[in-house]
């Protein structure tokens, strides 16, 4: 396959973060990723005008060329989509403005999926997102997360392998897909609008025999700033997502492990509010 590339980033409201994010993906493709043609899609995903004015602003000023999209519906789900059916290269690469990218986490990843695409049941790569707060609390709290996942995999959003392995999920603020397998499979549902567009796509990718390929020295960092009953609700809402998830693609097997992480996320939550 040819060594092309689309990064597609869709922006909310997280205009201040937009630039640390691009000049770190940029630095990373000027020294290790030189001879890889890049395309930039953007989608705008506030439903406020002025808000979406300030981030392509905010764009125009760092990059000199890219192709962006607004969807003022804030529909999640759809922004994913947009951007997968408007890239014309071979890899597509999703990421948020919330995720920052250490040394070589986008080139690495990029390696991998050219030597490893033609293995036709792959339709995606990514690798460890490590989770970070301002608050201590919370901190300890992703530590221990960490560590559980190391032993017991009870998370679809912390993992933790140790060496090259498949599995059946990858969220999309860390992911690397096939564009014409994902395609295939009919992309990003706007049907999921807010939380939970990966796991309704990792599901039919799961159950048209696809699978993702994890390298565990691919690392981004998630910050997660908020406080602890913010982020009970947050693994509440991608415990109800897998839910609606089921229901949504009713035709296709029932995977109950599925559910563990709305159950194993709130065991960290009990041990630090026990004294």
């Amino acid at each position: 396959m040819a060594s092309n590339l689309t990064i597609g980033i869709v922006i909310y409201n997280e205009i201040s973060k937009i630039q640390n994010l691009i000049l770190s993906l940029k630095t990373e493709l000027d020294y290790h990723m030189k001879n890889t043609q890049v395309d930039w899609i953007f989608v705008f995903n506030h439903q406020h005008k002025k808000i979406r004015e300030a981030s392509l602003l905010k764009i125009k000023n760092i990059l000199p060329s890219f192709n962006y999209f607004e969807n003022s519906e804030n529909n999640l789900g759809f922004a994913r989509n947009m951007i997968l059916s408007h890239a014309k290269t071979d890899f597509v690469y999703f990421t948020d403005p919330d995720i920052e990218h250490p040394h070589q986490s986008l080139s690495q990843l990029f390696k991998l999926a050219e030597i490893s695409s033609d293995e036709k049941h792959l339709i995606g790569f990514t690798g460890p997102v490590i989770h970070k707060s301002t608050q201590p609390e919370m901190n300890s709290m992703f530590a221990l997360l960490q560590n559980i996942s190391k032993i017991f995999p009870f998370s679809f959003q912390i993992q933790n392998h140790s060496y090259l392995n498949t599995v059946d999920h990858a969220p999309t603020c860390h992911l690397l897909l096939v564009r014409s397998r994902a395609v295939h499979i009919s992309g990003f549902s706007e049907n999921i609008y807010s939380v939970g567009e990966d796991l309704d796509f990792s599901h039919r990718a799961y159950a048209q025999g696809f699978r993702f390929l994890f390298s565990p020295t691919s690392k981004v960092i998630h910050h997660q700033n908020m406080n602890l009953t913010s982020w009970c609700k947050k693994i509440r809402n991608f415990g109800r997502a897998q839910i609606m998830v089921h229901r949504k693609n009713s035709n296709l097997p029932v995977r109950l492990y599925r559910l563990f992480p709305l159950v194993f996320s709130f065991l960290p939550v009990l041990v630090l509010l026990i004294p």
